[in-house]
């Protein structure tokens, strides 16, 4: 029972839905088979959940569903089961969307001949819509709904009453243009990465009207339009200056997941900008965006942030140098790493706030016995420690651990660019290891090598050692 879709999908109930759940279950509208409710007991009886406290045996027999084992009858009841809990993940989800519930409600009015109530109902659902702070594109498909219902409701009642067309265009034209401009984002980045090209209907004409109307457009609309256009025209800086802007100012109109969704695109365009064009400013930028995110609670997701944020906001703090910031972010959002991996990423990262403020015994000290589940921490790591070894001229360790990356990186034939970056990384450091102070045309044919060579990410800490041989 253990891998069924039926455990896998009850485990990612939280407690608040497991009592609302079982109160689902008792109610003969949803449920008519005492055995399901008696199955769910089981799992809850359960001190662990695992292929021995879940066996199928074990759950016929808390079922007594008879003295000899049938499996059919148990997958018979765990299907109903099955059934019954995917109905109530689609109750939770609409009971918390109200103006859903309402829309459905007026319809129903509206069709059963009651105009009156369903005006009364219509009345007091768009106001409560008006009164949200959201203005996304859920909230105008929304209104379009609502003004659907209301030209129904004008026909039932007197046929030449005027209209209310201009505003179902207008909510469905915001909606149609939020939606396209919001996954043609989505495209451009899935273009830079997959080389895949899309095509949009109607995208030309999208621009050109947001273009011409940007004073006018909702503020949601002309996010999505400046997004687009920054990833499309990145070396048109205005576009990422005007994201930046109407984004802090009207982020608000979004819900968490539309500004997180905007926050790391617009973080992703300022990572290319400082990879691809050495733009210094673009980490800057990168790193106030980072901290709208905390500052705003935008880049938690289930009170999770990624490891991904976590190291990249360290990464932008070294290089801005703001150490004494980075310590104290390591100390405060450690804790809302995923515990699978929250003690690694904080050790990876305090030896990285140590290497850069030059504490390198302490680093050693975190270092040298320690290995990461990430290949790339791992990698980074060993980088930390040549540079160290280099510079405290522990020439027999650096020796042997120039060998040993060489090793590993020959194993891990799946890192493709970074295996070929860092093998060039330690040909260049065995290299300066070897070469004679007194030996300049070695020392010229080697800094041509290195500021020829690519990939190379190490190439200045290189140049800068060639400096001092």
């Amino acid at each position: 029972m253990l891998t069924s879709k039926l455990v896998e999908v009850y485990k990612t109930l939280n407690r608040i839905e497991v009592r609302r759940f079982k109160k689902w279950l008792k109610s003969p509208a949803h449920n008519q088979h005492d055995k399901v409710i008696k199955l769910f007991d089981f799992i809850d009886s359960r001190y662990t959940l695992s292929e021995k406290t879940l066996s199928k045996k074990r759950a016929f027999k808390y079922l007594s569903l008879g003295t000899v084992y049938k499996e059919d009858s148990l997958n018979h009841i765990m299907s109903y089961a099955y059934q019954s809990l995917i109905e109530f993940l689609g109750y939770n989800r609409l009971i918390q969307e109200k103006n859903k519930i309402n829309y459905w409600q007026l319809k129903e009015l509206r069709e059963r001949q009651l105009p009156n109530l369903a005006q009364q109902l219509l009345r007091s659902t768009s106001s409560d819509l008006e009164k949200q702070a959201l203005r996304n594109e859920t909230y105008y498909l929304e209104v379009y709904n609502l003004e659907a219902e209301r030209m129904h409701l004008k026909t039932l009642s007197n046929r030449n009453a005027p209209n209310n067309l201009p505003a179902i265009f207008e909510s469905l034209s915001s909606f149609f243009m939020m939606a396209t401009l919001r996954y043609a984002c989505i495209a451009i980045s899935h273009t830079q990465v997959h080389k895949t090209n899309y095509s949009i209907p109607f995208l030309e004409q999208i621009l050109d009207y947001v273009t011409n109307a940007k004073e006018t457009v909702p503020a949601v609309l002309y996010i999505y339009y400046c997004a687009y256009m920054a990833l499309k025209y990145p070396q048109k800086t205005t576009y990422f200056t005007q994201l930046k802007t109407v984004f802090f100012k009207s982020a608000g109109y979004m819900d968490k997941k539309e500004q997180r969704d905007v926050l790391l695109m617009t973080i992703n365009y300022c990572i290319r900008s400082l990879n691809q064009q050495r733009n210094e400013q673009a980490a800057a930028e990168a790193l106030e965006l980072y901290q709208y995110g905390l500052e705003h609670q935008i880049l938690m997701e289930h009170g999770i942030l990624s490891k991904f944020a976590f190291n990249n906001i360290v990464s932008l703090g070294l290089k801005q140098k703001h150490f004494v910031w980075v310590e104290q972010f390591i100390q405060t959002h450690g804790v809302s790493l995923d515990r699978s991996y929250q003690k690694s990423h904080v050790h990876y990262n305090t030896a990285k706030l140590f290497f850069a403020q030059q504490r390198y015994d302490e680093v050693l000290a975190l270092l040298v016995c320690m290995e990461y589940d990430d290949i790339l921490m791992n990698i980074d790591a060993k980088v930390m420690l040549i540079k160290i070894y280099y510079q405290y001229q522990y020439f027999d360790a650096l020796d042997a651990l120039l060998n040993s990356f060489t090793v590993f990186l020959q194993r891990k034939s799946m890192l493709s660019y970074h295996r070929d970056n860092y093998i060039y990384f330690i040909q260049f450091t065995k290299r300066l290891f070897y070469l004679a102070n007194y030996d300049k045309k070695g020392k010229i044919q080697l800094k041509k090598a290195i500021e020829s060579t690519n990939p190379l990410t190490e190439r200045q800490w290189l140049l800068r050692q060639l400096d001092g041989v």
